[in-house]
């Protein structure tokens, strides 16, 4: 921890965009051999994933290049995708300190968003046409060899409505027919759904 400090502060001060790790691995291999430079590099592998992946952390900065309308989150689909492969980061960024809105964007935005969700922590995903799709919202494949879908996906962003009892039944007939191994109902809704399935295996 001391030695991160003294890293972020140093690459703050020469301007730089990332934490030089050689002092820390230097330090590690001094005290604790080549045992301790391993599990510091895992840590600092594990640091990296959550600095990216999160908008809360304290050490991550990022210089956009470009401007993104954060209407287009809430009106007509558009789709942005500077940063991302579904869903712009800016907008994941937004939505991670404003939970509030996330029953307001709009609807292909949500499925946008379970897609990067997905997309970001490894997975093969495959978005749905948002129409005449068959129920199915996302397709998700643990890797490009599997055969059938790991998990099939409905996302229904509400704000008030309570999911009801066909659209859990479709799910499941949906599931049946790809040979999923797990369906998702993904719903900004509170209520009643929360006392049913939440997935189906």
């Amino acid at each position: 921890t001391h030695a991160l400090t003294l890293g972020v502060d140093l690459a703050v001060k020469n301007g730089q965009s990332s934490v030089d790790p050689m002092p820390m691995l230097a330090e590690a291999m001094k005290k604790y051999g080549k045992t301790g430079a391993n599990d510091l590099i895992e840590l600092i592998k594990m640091y990296d994933t959550h600095f990216q992946n999160s908008p809360h952390t304290s050490g991550r900065w990022e210089e956009w290049k470009d401007i993104v309308d954060l209407n287009d989150l809430f009106k007509e689909h558009k789709p942005v995708v500077s940063h991302g492969t579904f869903l712009d980061q800016r907008f994941i960024n937004y939505l991670s300190n404003n939970l509030a809105k996330l029953g307001e964007i709009h609807w292909r935005k949500f499925e946008e968003l379970i897609s990067e969700c997905f997309s970001q922590s490894g997975y093969k995903v495959e978005l749905g046409a948002g129409t005449n799709d068959d129920g199915v919202d996302v397709r998700v494949w643990n890797d490009s060899a599997q055969t059938h879908p790991e998990f099939i996906i409905q996302c229904k962003r509400y704000n008030k409505s309570k999911i009801d009892k066909v659209t859990i039944k479709g799910l499941y007939a949906d599931v049946l027919e790809a040979k999923a191994t797990t369906g998702l109902l993904v719903t900004t809704s509170a209520g009643q759904e929360r006392e049913w399935l939440t997935f189906i295996h």
